[in-house]
């Protein structure tokens, strides 16, 4: 890639195929993926926050017409993962080697950024977690939903928090891993290719 078009066609692409796979991931949200989170729970969360996630919303089933195979989330998850190995990387790539996010915070991040993307995404959280009012994504959601979950991701040292990529908007008693996600809008523009200063 030799020109800031080429890039852009190339980010484009990676997001494009990024946000596919959150698509797919999202409609195959089901009890069993909230289930198969509970080991990351019990081993590595600290006590209060296994507390937390006691309190945290499940995962509700969708409509069997709206589940994914694993078909389609692996051939989703290959198209991410070819689109990502453009040179030079694109943004979200970029940004988690510049920040140092794992594989968990990188895609929480994304899950975050889709809803400033596609605003399908909002009714899409809202079903996968089985309660309309709550169109926004969750740690919660995050960690019963994406690739090698980490309750260390939700410590305010870890850079989604400490470097202010995403807020956090609880209320009231709500627990942590149950309050709204935002993307920063300075990181989502970012994502979608716009450089600009703060």
């Amino acid at each position: 890639m030799s020109t800031k078009s080429e890039w852009e066609q190339a980010n484009q692409a990676y997001l494009s195929a990024a946000l596919q796979w959150l698509r797919v991931r999202l409609a195959q949200a089901s009890p069993a993926t909230v289930a198969n989170a509970a080991p990351v729970v019990a081993s590595t969360a600290p006590s209060w926050w296994r507390r937390a996630a006691a309190v945290a919303p499940a995962i509700a089933p969708t409509t069997p017409a709206a589940m994914a195979d694993d078909g389609a989330v692996a051939a989703a998850r290959a198209a991410m993962a070819s689109a990502e190995e453009a040179t030079p990387p694109p943004a979200l790539r970029l940004l988690a080697d510049a920040c140092g996010l794992s594989t968990f915070e990188r895609q929480t991040l994304l899950l975050c950024a889709a809803l400033e993307i596609d605003s399908g995404f909002a009714a899409a959280c809202a079903r996968a977690q089985g309660d309309p009012a709550k169109p926004y994504p969750t740690f919660a959601l995050a960690l019963a939903l994406l690739e090698d979950p980490s309750w260390e991701a939700l410590a305010s040292e870890r850079p989604l928090r400490a470097l202010r990529l995403i807020e956090i908007a609880p209320s009231g008693s709500q627990a942590l891993i149950a309050a709204p996600l935002r993307i920063d809008e300075r990181v989502a523009a970012f994502l979608k290719g716009l450089n600009y200063l703060d």
